[in-house]
């Protein structure tokens, strides 16, 4: 009987540690993503050019569950254009009248999450499949 309880604690306490996930939704007045966890890597990808950027959070003790899309912030975070090779870019912002997906892929343990995005001709997140007003 004890060996019982103390396996449904063993499991109920891998359980709620495996429980973390990568869902974020956007901000459209703030233009900004919101997320459930600390936002490490994402990955913008150019639906119409393929085009991927990669956002990585900088080793430190900043931990953000925001990412802001009108600012380009080389302190806290690094950019990359190539999975593999990882090419660095100086400037990144989101083109008009273009459609993206965003991946959050910051819990490893964690499965991807997905959403996409449109813009307008100023460059703005007009419509979102997940968003916060």
């Amino acid at each position: 009987m004890k060996i019982n309880k103390i396996l449904i604690i063993i499991l109920s306490s891998i359980s709620l540690t495996a429980c973390k996930t990568n869902k974020f939704c956007i901000d459209m007045n703030e233009q900004k993503i919101i997320s459930d966890a600390y936002l490490s890597k994402i990955i913008l990808k150019d639906l119409k050019t393929d085009d991927i950027i990669i956002i990585k959070r900088k080793h430190g003790n900043y931990r953000n569950k925001e990412f802001y899309f009108k600012s380009f912030d080389t302190i806290n975070y690094s950019y990359s254009k190539d999975y593999f090779r990882d090419i660095k870019i100086d400037n990144m912002g989101l083109k008009p009248n273009s459609s993206y997906e965003i991946i959050n892929a910051s819990i490893g343990d964690a499965t991807n999450y997905t959403i996409k995005i449109f813009t307008d001709s100023s460059s703005l997140i007009i419509k979102s499949d997940c968003f916060v007003e």
